[in-house]
């Protein structure tokens, strides 16, 4: 295959200067997630990443990668696009580009502050978490790094994934990352399941659940008791309370049951006492 149609090189070292024997298995598990996250680029391009998109038959047929050529040394994989479409190099420019920025910002450990700060690219960090993963794993034993490097006049530089990635990258695992902004979210509750993991869960009238952190035993008696208060009655009469507190995103989860929040208060709302009409004066 002609190298210019090469457009990424999946560089595994080892320790020394000897040729690296790499399992197969760990090449494909390198390759599989390395495709899965070019469509994952492709579909954020497009404004289209949402969990569990996917790509349809002719666009996973044009974004597909295969092997060039396989270099001595250190084991070099040089990769091209598998379809010969007239415009797929240049569809694929921006998306290899927008790759080796997101694989940086977990080499710089910059993750965290990038979901915090709610950046524009931080639903695709997280959502590439998985597979990110997948890669970090294949570091350690004979393969002590994996470089990703863009070729033919890309304008960024390469990527090395090593030993350091791979332990930031395993250490977001269970990371419960608050964003800066902080967001009031009114909800009528409709009940508190005390849970004995690391939070509650309130769930609400429109069938939203909250997963909190932060919330006080006190805050938990007073709830439940102004619910108590109200069994049976009419619907109107029923307490709202007012929550407020952080939104929290949890690495890797692009699909959860539980909206996560940090807690900083939740308070009854006071309903205004509705006018009683006037009595009309008696004539005699």
């Amino acid at each position: 295959m002609n190298a210019k149609s090469e457009i990424l090189r999946v560089e595994f070292h080892g320790n020394g200067s000897e040729k690296l024997a790499v399992p197969m298995s760990d090449v494909g598990h390198t390759l599989v997630a390395l495709q899965q996250m070019i469509y994952k680029c492709y579909l954020y391009n497009e404004g289209r990443l949402k969990p569990g998109a996917k790509l349809k038959q002719e666009n996973r047929d044009a974004f597909a990668l295969q092997v060039a050529s396989v270099e001595e040394g250190s084991f070099i994989l040089a990769l091209a696009p598998f379809m010969k479409y007239a415009d797929v190099v240049t569809v694929l420019i921006p998306v290899v580009q927008l790759l080796i920025k997101i694989l940086s910002d977990y080499r710089k450990r910059r993750v965290e502050q990038h979901i915090s700060d709610e950046v524009k690219e931080s639903n695709l960090l997280n959502q590439i978490y998985d597979q990110m993963k997948e890669i970090a794993r294949r570091i350690g034993g004979n393969i002590q790094s994996i470089e990703f490097v863009p070729t033919n006049g890309f304008a960024v530089n390469k990527v090395v994934i090593d030993t350091d990635t791979r332990d930031y990258v395993r250490s977001l695992a269970k990371k419960l990352i608050p964003v800066k902004k902080k967001k009031t979210i009114e909800a009528l509750v409709k009940r508190i399941d005390v849970r004995e993991y690391w939070a509650n869960v309130i769930e609400t009238k429109d069938e939203k659940k909250f997963r909190v952190i932060g919330l006080e035993d006190n805050d938990i008696d007073m709830v439940i008791h102004e619910l108590d208060k109200h069994k049976g009655k009419e619907k109107e009469t029923e307490p709202e309370f007012i929550i407020k507190g952080r939104p929290i995103r949890r690495i890797g989860k692009g699909v959860i049951s539980f909206q996560l929040l940090e807690m900083d208060s939740i308070k009854l709302k006071k309903k205004p006492v509705p006018r009683q009409p006037k009595k009309k004066a008696v004539s005699r």
